[in-house]
């Protein structure tokens, strides 16, 4: 079967099992993901004309995993575009780990499918 020219791996060692070793170039022109994060508010309020109407916010929740990442950003970004914090609040949600205590991500594979699950249950009724 005939390779595909261009193929998207969510990891180096996938393109070189894929690829072989040496056969294959990595993208080199990525837009940060945090920094990208961090304009929500301004993409989708700005956006849509309610900017004014919804900014500052009270809550920003998320999980602990991404404060550093992904909640920083918003509020450098905030007080740098509008000298005032996005959010007053941030509320941590838990996270579901795996056997080994790792946080449940389709990146790492360490995932379940919840069909399969529940593909041979009964359904409980209550009344």
């Amino acid at each position: 079967m005939a390779k595909k020219p261009y193929m998207m791996f969510s990891r180096e060692n996938l393109a070189k099992e894929y690829y072989g070793e040496g056969n294959y170039e990595a993208e080199t022109d990525t837009f940060d993901t945090w920094f990208s994060s961090s304009q929500w508010p301004f993409a989708t309020l700005m956006a849509t004309g309610d900017f004014e109407q919804f900014y500052p916010t009270s809550v920003m929740e998320t999980g602990r995993d991404i404060l550093f990442q992904w909640v920083t950003r918003m509020v450098v970004l905030g007080l740098y575009r509008t000298k005032e914090v996005p959010f007053k609040t941030v509320y941590l949600h838990g996270l579901v780990n795996d056997a080994q205590g790792k946080k449940m991500s389709k990146s790492r594979g360490n995932v379940v499918n919840p069909l399969d699950w529940t593909a041979n249950t009964v359904p409980m009724r209550f009344g």
